[in-house]
């Protein structure tokens, strides 16, 4: 994201009329501009597309991702047991691994031990709010006395997913939460994984992220090419600055500000520039070779 940003933050025409090395590629202006307008107009036309895969693909981050995950809140209502004395503070993507993302900070409750024993399979497989699920759904089997049924769905519709939390005595719905049931947040992190995954509408879906990220990988490539033709002669270091370039305040900022949002990656960037500081400029031979 951060390299998406400041590089059409870098693109921006400023003035400048035609439309050649805007919009479209200069390609009779020699290796440099070729290949400057191949990754910066590619990226361009892909820059929403590309934005939509990194923001759909958040949600599995490390650190922000934890965040969006914890975000997902549920109705009230939506559970039949008594939180006085019931529910527990166990996750059920702790217990259930494959569940839907919403489902995951979904609280795991418990059985109350009595009747004739657990129902077997068959039996829970036969209630009717089972039977309403769409087509495609897992069962996880209760790991102890106090366990529950976990019936969720793999359908690649999102809208039709739902987890099911079953006692495993009466057969009782203790938890049922549906796509309808979603917070605002949920639903559109739901749909924005589904997206990613090329599952929200079939096959045009897959083609639009394939050629997506077809255009990222020319848009890497061209970036290596760009350097490989403006790096300083016998180093592999970074390009020297044009010397009229007054942009490189923005850049950082835009670069500090990112960082402090996705922490990962700010923390990324400190380890680089400490690891310049403290080896690169000390140690002459890597100060040749890559400053």
């Amino acid at each position: 994201m951060i390299l998406l940003i400041t590089g059409v933050y870098l693109w921006w025409p400023r003035g400048k009329k035609s439309i050649y090395g805007i919009i479209l590629p200069r390609i009779k202006q020699g290796k440099r501009t070729f290949w400057r307008d191949m990754h910066a107009v590619t990226a361009l036309w892909l820059s929403l597309f590309i934005a939509a895969l990194i923001v759909t693909g958040l949600p599995w981050s490390g650190v922000l991702g934890n965040y969006i995950n914890k975000s997902a809140t549920y109705p009230e209502g939506m559970f039949s047991f008594m939180p006085t004395h019931l529910t527990s503070t166990v996750p059920t993507k702790d217990v259930v691994s494959g569940v839907p993302w919403a489902a995951e900070q979904l609280p795991m409750p418990n059985s109350t031990p009595g009747g004739s024993g657990a129902l077997s399979v068959e039996k829970v497989m036969g209630l009717d709010r089972v039977k309403e699920l769409a087509q495609g759904y897992q069962i996880a089997l209760p790991q102890d006395e106090k366990g529950v049924y976990t019936i969720y769905s793999t359908t690649a519709d999102p809208k039709k997913q739902a987890t099911l939390h079953i006692d495993q005595y009466n057969g009782k719905i203790l938890a049922d939460q549906k796509f309808q049931d979603f917070s605002p947040m949920a639903k559109a992190v739901t749909l924005g994984i589904a997206l990613h995954q090329g599952e929200l509408f079939g096959v045009t879906n897959q083609i639009i992220c394939l050629l997506v990220c077809l255009g990222i990988i020319l848009v890497a490539l061209s970036g290596v090419i760009m350097w490989w033709l403006r790096k300083p002669s016998g180093r592999v270091g970074a390009p020297s600055l044009p010397k009229d370039f007054k942009m490189v305040e923005w850049v950082a900022l835009i670069t500090i500000v990112l960082g402090i949002v996705m922490p990962l990656v700010g923390i990324s960037l400190l380890i680089v520039l400490i690891l310049e500081a403290l080896l690169i400029r000390r140690i002459p031979v890597l100060k040749r070779l890559l400053g």
